[in-house]
């Protein structure tokens, strides 16, 4: 590893530096790529990803640039991307967020914080994931989905399989603080980046 303004770059990792905005205390994988071309067919890449403080990318994770430079694609601070994961165009994660091996978000996906995305899930675009839920693993988050704060879902398509009692506990969820969340995201429903929380 080499230290690059204030990160930790594997020597085979491939980052656009020219458009990448990084805080600190980041590391960056063997393998892993951060800032390649968006995967779409008709729109060009544009902007800027953004990513804040002490995120982990490991091996042969990927970011990939926005089409739409007014948003961007955003990754804010102390998510885990493990082995193969694969975040796309013009998505916004919020903190503390786990993507396990093979897990991947399509285009504009909002991951709220806390949430985890379990072996081999998969996002459909313009999802959003609810604060500290859990898609389980090999699931499908399908365009119709409704992944709501504080619940686990599993299948294809996902369904809701009760509540995330361990991770609610894990993270010191009090009550109170996952009904605010639970009124929020309603408050969000059908609507993109109202704001990074």
């Amino acid at each position: 590893y080499e230290l690059v303004e204030g990160n930790y770059v594997h020597q085979t990792a491939i980052v656009n530096w020219n458009n990448l905005i990084i805080g600190k205390n980041n590391i960056i994988g063997p393998f892993a790529c951060i800032g390649l071309a968006a995967q779409h067919t008709s729109k060009k890449s544009c902007g800027h990803i953004k990513i804040g403080n002490s995120n982990i990318f490991r091996e042969y994770a990927t970011v990939h640039m926005p089409t739409e430079s007014k948003t961007g694609t955003v990754i804010g601070n102390k998510n885990y991307f493990m082995v193969n994961s694969h975040v796309a165009h013009d998505c916004l994660i919020v903190n503390n967020v786990i993507m396990c091996n093979n897990s991947a978000i399509a285009g504009h996906v909002h991951l709220m914080q806390g949430c985890v995305l379990a072996l081999n899930s998969s996002v459909h675009q313009f999802q959003r994931i609810g604060s500290w839920s859990m898609i389980g693993m090999n699931s499908c988050v399908i365009k119709g989905s409704r992944i709501k704060p504080g619940r686990k879902y599993a299948g294809t398509p996902a369904i809701d399989i009760g509540p995330n009692s361990l991770g609610l506990s894990r993270a010191k969820i009090t009550t109170n603080e996952l009904q605010k969340e639970v009124e929020r995201f309603e408050l969000y429903n059908g609507r993109f980046r109202v704001n990074t929380n």
